[in-house]
């Protein structure tokens, strides 16, 4: 039986019914996501294709045999989609009486307060006096022993915390009867690391001793400048025994760093020395 109903082209009638039903089911869908996830935004995009497709058919009002007629048959296609939107947020500040300056113990920028001007310990005007306390009182007679060190030409001052630290490690061979040699192969397979004290002074340090630094005399056998110790800072420092020479070297960027060699150890050679560990500090005596 042939189908005899007419299909309006418009949303009230039936013949868009599936794309109602589509549509009526998505937007259930939406709401029931924006209540269980407290959005307050939402959208639904519908997108509705129409193709108008030429094509021929029989033309049953004309009386001659096989007579045909053009026709346009419609094709609809459609798309409902839907989102979300979802909006979570937080904020807040950092600032303050703070300048932003570089620090080269961390290798990195560090905020810190800006200097409010005060020239004297009496100063009381400024926000932000700094109250010095009272020295503790000591006993009568008492004798307070400061270690110091004389600075030869070419030498850095260094803070009195890191005074034993700056022994120079070529006094310390010399006192065990090592050769510079002798004496650097003791720290062979021992960890090491580059580390930044204030004054700008870098030291290669095994065991908490210092064995390189940049704060020795430039006179000293082991002293090496700051450039060249600067851009090893936290990596990974070696001390290996080659053929002819005993070399500490960063292991990430594989640069030699400092090198003795093996004629050094001849130097030495009939001094007999008690033997003692290596990076001892002299004033232990």
């Amino acid at each position: 039986m042939c189908d005899t109903k007419v299909y309006p082209m418009s949303l009230n009638g039936d013949t868009f019914n599936a794309l109602k039903t589509d549509f009526d089911q998505m937007l259930r869908k939406l709401l029931s996501g924006m209540e269980k996830f407290e959005c307050e935004e939402g959208t639904l995009n519908i997108k509705v294709g129409v193709k108008l497709e030429k094509d021929q058919t029989r033309d049953f009002e004309v009386h001659e045999y096989e007579a045909m007629r053009d026709i346009v048959k419609p094709t609809f296609k459609h798309e409902i989609s839907s989102a979300m939107q979802v909006k979570d947020k937080k904020t807040g500040s950092l600032g303050g009486n703070y300048e932003l300056v570089w620090d080269r113990d961390s290798g990195q920028y560090v905020m810190r307060n800006i200097d409010d001007g005060q020239v004297t310990l009496f100063d009381t005007e400024g926000s932000n006096v700094i109250q010095m306390p009272e020295p503790p009182a000591l006993p009568a007679g008492t004798v307070i022993n400061a270690d110091y060190r004389e600075l030869e030409d070419g030498g850095e001052q260094v803070a009195s915390e890191d005074a034993g630290e700056q022994q120079d490690v070529s006094d310390g061979h010399k006192k065990t009867g090592d050769s510079p040699f002798d004496y650097l192969c003791k720290f062979v397979g021992e960890d090491m690391d580059v580390v930044c004290r204030e004054q700008g002074m870098y030291t290669v340090r095994s065991n908490g001793k210092a064995v390189l630094s940049s704060g020795f005399s430039t006179k000293d056998r082991f002293y090496c400048s700051a450039e060249k110790l600067a851009p090893h800072v936290g990596h990974a420092i070696v001390c290996e025994l080659w053929p002819n020479s005993v070399v500490i070297r960063c292991d990430e960027c594989n640069e030699t760093l400092f090198e003795v060699a093996v004629e050094e150890g001849e130097e030495d050679e009939s001094a007999d020395y008690p033997y003692e560990e290596p990076g001892e500090e002299l004033g232990d005596e």
